[in-house]
């Protein structure tokens, strides 16, 4: 278990850490690995294959976020909004 006084630090370093600066450099494709990283969790979830994933387009990625911006609500929202990850993955990747 977590110490108190870690427990107490650890949120404002992780804002600190967001509220960092990319060290990418100009002309880096790095807004799209960002979102990436952030919609990963929700892909895996959803079933979606690391391999599709790290092929997928800014476009996809960017549906995937507005599919995953409403919180599901009850477990038919959820398995709606999974099969609507994974039909958007499936365009760009193809069956998996």
């Amino acid at each position: 278990m977590l110490s108190k006084p870690i427990l107490l630090i650890l949120p404002f370093t992780l804002a600190l850490l967001t509220g960092c600066e990319s060290s990418s450099p100009p002309g880096t494709n790095a807004g799209a690995e960002q979102l990436r990283l952030s919609m990963t969790p929700a892909m895996r979830d959803a079933g979606v294959p690391d391999s599709c994933i790290q092929q997928l387009p800014t476009s996809t990625l960017a549906q995937v976020k507005g599919i995953t911006a409403s919180s599901s609500r009850t477990s038919k929202d959820y398995l709606q909004r999974r099969q609507q990850i994974r039909t958007a993955a499936q365009k760009a990747c193809g069956d998996f």
